[in-house]
């Protein structure tokens, strides 16, 4: 499943690294993933249960205070809850503890378009694209992030970023949503 985006409603889902298959703690980018606990609570985030995910992030914030996973996912409980000033607080922390973790990023600048802070976005989601600029979704987000901060050629750049990097790794456009297209391209 991918993160939360900033044109969508946020449901709690969250991209799990490809390596959460792994054995139970394993590290990535040098610091320790607790993969069991954190991925018990982002289902929890899933199925609407922040307190359930921010008692498991508790259990892994206990033995390692500085995991950016469970800082991240305290992050996501902390906005399905309403509480968006500590969500962004969470959030940043987990990025700044784990720079190279694009999801974290996403999800950042979905909390922040929310809150109508719109060129933090666009900086945040220009540092997700940086870190995996073929990612299509990512370069979405940002399109709809720039659209929403009035840059439209910028924004339109983004979308043909994403559509034409969609159809050249043979995922097709399917990901590029038609009314964010044309939203893109028509000035209000």
């Amino acid at each position: 499943s991918r993160p939360c985006f900033l044109a969508e409603e946020c449901t709690g889902e969250t991209h799990m690294p490809p390596y959460s298959k792994q054995p139970s703690r394993f590290m990535v980018d040098g610091t320790a993933f607790q993969s069991d606990l954190i991925r018990q609570a982002l289902g929890r985030l899933k199925q609407n249960d922040p307190s359930g995910a921010e008692r498991l992030c508790a259990e892994v914030l206990n033995a390692d205070p500085h995991d950016a996973w469970a800082i991240h996912a305290m992050g996501l409980a902390a906005h399905q809850t309403g509480r968006q000033n500590e969500a962004v607080r969470l959030l940043r922390e987990a990025v700044r503890l784990a720079p190279a973790q694009p999801e974290f990023l996403n999800n950042l600048g979905a909390i922040l378009g929310r809150l109508g802070k719109l060129d933090e976005v666009v900086d945040v989601l220009k540092n997700a694209v940086a870190l995996r600029p073929v990612d299509c979704e990512t370069q979405q987000n940002l399109a709809v992030a720039l659209r929403g901060a009035g840059r439209f050629d910028e924004s339109r750049a983004a979308f043909n970023r994403a559509f034409f990097g969609a159809v050249d790794r043979r995922v097709g456009s399917r990901s590029i949503r038609g009314d964010r297209v044309q939203r893109c391209f028509h000035r209000r």
